[in-house]
C-alpha cells in the first residue's frame, strides 16, 4: 500500500547495472544515492551487479541494503553472466530500473520484464549519446543484435537527464520511446575541519530557519550529515546559475584546523567538478 508521504511503502525497487562499486564512476554515486532516496520513500532498494575487482570492498556502501553480485563468464566487457537473470526473477521486485546500457545486465533486465511482466525502466546515464555510440561501432552493433534492442523495446519508460538526451534517446531507440527527463543531480559536499559536529544538516528545511530568516537558500534534493562531512544534491537546470546551501556546525574541541576546500560536481560526469579553496580556523574556550 502506498502513502502520500511514503509513496514506495511495501515496493522492492530493483537496481541494476554492470558494476556496483568504483569501477563503474559516477553512475556508482548515481545508484548509492538513488537506493538511499527510494529507502527515504519508504521502498526496499536492492541491488543488481556483475562481480568485479572492487565489489566486495565497496558493498559497504549500499549498507544496510540488499546487494546481489555475479560471476562473469567470457570477456570482461561483455559481462555475461548466466545467473543474473534467474537471480532478478527470484528476487521478486517490483520494478527494475537499469542504469548504463551497452553490457549483459541489458539482456538480464529484458528477460526480468518478459518473465515477470513488471514495469521496467532503463537510464542510459548518457550511453546513447552519439560521441558515445560512434565509438567501438562493431560491438554496439553486436549488441545492438544481441540484446540491446530486445531490452530497449521490453522498456515501459525511459529516463533522460535533460531534453537533449531524451532527443538521444529517440533517435537511437526509435520515436516511440517514452522518456521522462529529470535533471542532473549535482552534489555539493563540504568537508568538516576536526574539531566540529554537524548540529542542523539542513537549514532550508523549514523547521531549520526560525533562526536565520535572513539566510536565502535553495532546497536540496537530498542531504546527508555524514561524521566529517556535509553532503547536499540539486538539481540542475540549464538557467540555474548557482546554488545556496547551508548548514549549522558546533565547536567541540579548542584548537586551530586545518579547513578543507567543498567541492562540487556533476552526479553523473563526475570529471566536471570543482573546489575551493582550503583555508584554517581556530577554535578557542571561553570557559576556564
Amino acid at each position: 500500500m502506498m502513502t502520500a508521504d511514503l509513496p514506495l511503502r511495501g515496493l522492492r525497487i530493483g537496481q541494476l547495472t554492470a558494476w556496483a562499486s568504483r569501477a563503474n564512476g559516477g553512475v556508482f554515486g548515481v545508484m548509492v544515492a538513488h537506493a538511499r532516496i527510494i529507502a527515504e520513500l519508504g521502498g526496499e532498494p536492492v541491488i543488481f551487479a556483475l562481480e568485479d575487482p572492487h565489489a566486495k570492498a565497496d558493498q559497504a556502501q549500499f549498507f544496510p541494503f540488499e546487494v546481489h553480485h555475479y560471476p562473469v563468464k567470457g570477456p570482461a566487457k561483455i559481462g555475461y553472466a548466466p545467473a543474473m537473470a534467474d537471480g532478478l526473477v527470484a528476487a521478486n521486485i517490483d520494478l527494475l530500473q537499469l542504469h548504463g546500457v551497452w553490457m549483459y545486465p541489458s539482456r538480464a533486465g529484458m528477460l526480468w520484464a518478459k518473465r515477470t511482466g513488471r514495469p521496467y525502466v532503463i537510464s542510459p546515464h548518457g550511453m546513447l549519446d552519439p560521441w558515445i555510440t560512434g565509438r567501438g561501432k562493431a560491438r554496439k552493433m553486436i549488441a545492438r543484435l544481441g540484446y540491446e534492442r530486445a531490452s530497449w523495446n521490453a522498456a515501459r519508460l525511459f529516463h533522460a537527464l535533460t531534453q537533449r538526451e531524451a532527443q538521444d534517446i529517440s533517435n537511437e531507440v526509435g520515436p516511440w520511446a517514452v522518456s521522462e527527463v529529470i535533471p542532473n543531480a549535482s552534489p555539493a559536499a563540504d568537508p568538516l575541519p576536526a574539531g566540529f559536529e554537524i548540529e542542523n544538516p539542513d537549514l532550508s528545511d523549514a523547521d531549520g530557519v526560525s533562526d536565520f530568516s535572513w539566510l536565502e537558500l535553495d532546497t536540496a534534493s537530498h542531504v546527508e550529515s555524514r561524521t566529517d562531512q556535509y553532503v547536499a544534491a540539486f538539481r540542475y537546470f540549464s538557467e540555474a546559475g548557482s546554488f545556496t546551501t547551508a548548514y549549522l556546525v558546533r565547536a567541540v574541541s579548542p584548537g586551530s584546523f586545518t579547513l578543507p576546500g567543498a567541492t562540487i560536481e556533476d552526479m553523473y560526469r563526475p570529471e566536471r567538478r570543482a573546489i575551493t579553496a582550503a583555508g584554517t580556523v581556530e577554535v578557542t574556550s571561553t570557559g576556564p
